[in-house]
């Protein structure tokens, strides 16, 4: 029971460290992004368009069907509080694995 808790635990930080990671990327990715610009952008299984960025807004899904609007220092914000809420989880999660490693 407990070596299944430790493999979940290690799992989740597994998956947090990989959050982090994609959303760092994003924030590179979106620092560089600009009006006018013609990138590939993809369409799923692969493919991929030709397009050009017409606005330095971006459109945000937060839920509900719910598209908000925000300009690229808004939603760098929005990423780095959601870094920092991955690192508390990751936290939690390490005290909880450290617990039950001295248990063993």
């Amino acid at each position: 029971m407990i070596y299944k808790k430790i493999n979940d635990l290690q799992r989740d930080l597994e998956f947090f460290s990989r959050q982090k990671f994609e959303i760092i990327e994003l924030i590179e990715t979106i620092k560089v992004l600009e009006k006018n610009l013609n990138f590939l952008a993809p369409v799923g299984g692969g493919i991929y368009i030709d397009t050009k960025l017409n606005s330095e807004k971006f459109k945000l899904n937060i839920g509900s069907g719910k598209i908000v609007e925000k300009n690229k220092e808004e939603l760098i914000e929005l990423l780095k509080k959601r870094i920092i809420e991955i690192e508390k989880l990751e936290e939690s999660k390490n005290q909880e694995l450290l617990n039950l490693q001295n248990k063993k």
